[in-house]
């Protein structure tokens, strides 16, 4: 059986917590790299009649 099962996480999991694993360890330089990429941006479109209307932010873009 897959060492991560095993332990009772399932995939999703065990990704997360391999991430935040090599988070911790990384260098200052490599760092900042790496949390500017985590931010998440999230937009929706409704589409009716096929046509999509504009899309509206659910997460805004991070401020650069």
């Amino acid at each position: 059986m897959i060492g991560w099962r095993a332990a009772g996480f399932n995939y999703a999991q065990y990704s997360q917590l391999c991430a935040r694993a090599l988070r911790s360890v990384l260098k200052e330089s490599h760092a900042a790299n790496v949390a500017r990429r985590e931010a998440t941006t999230l937009r929706v479109s409704t589409w009716e009649n096929g046509v999509a209307s504009p899309p509206k932010y659910v997460v805004k873009p991070a401020a650069k």
